[in-house]
């Protein structure tokens, strides 16, 4: 959790109900003929100075306009190896 969380944001994420603990923070889907992409990570200032960050809400944009195409296969987090 972001140190700028605050107590009531930290508690709602423990009260989820995913036993995977796998929350996305980004993804994309169709809806109809349209496309959806949401992120959670601009809600972070610094952020949008990254250039990571920068080029995929370009990329995402693109997407969504249909100006490219995307695999957008929803994909479970990594399994993390012991």
């Amino acid at each position: 959790m972001p140190a700028g969380a605050t107590a009531e944001r930290r508690a709602d994420c423990r009260a989820a109900k995913r036993a995977d603990r796998d929350f996305a923070v980004a993804w994309a889907k169709m809806y109809g003929n349209g496309r959806v992409f949401y992120s959670t990570l601009g809600h972070v200032e610094a952020n949008w100075d990254k250039p990571e960050f920068q080029t995929m809400m370009v990329e995402a944009i693109k997407w969504a306009l249909k100006l490219v195409d995307a695999d957008i296969t929803p994909r479970p987090a990594p399994v993390p190896q012991d």
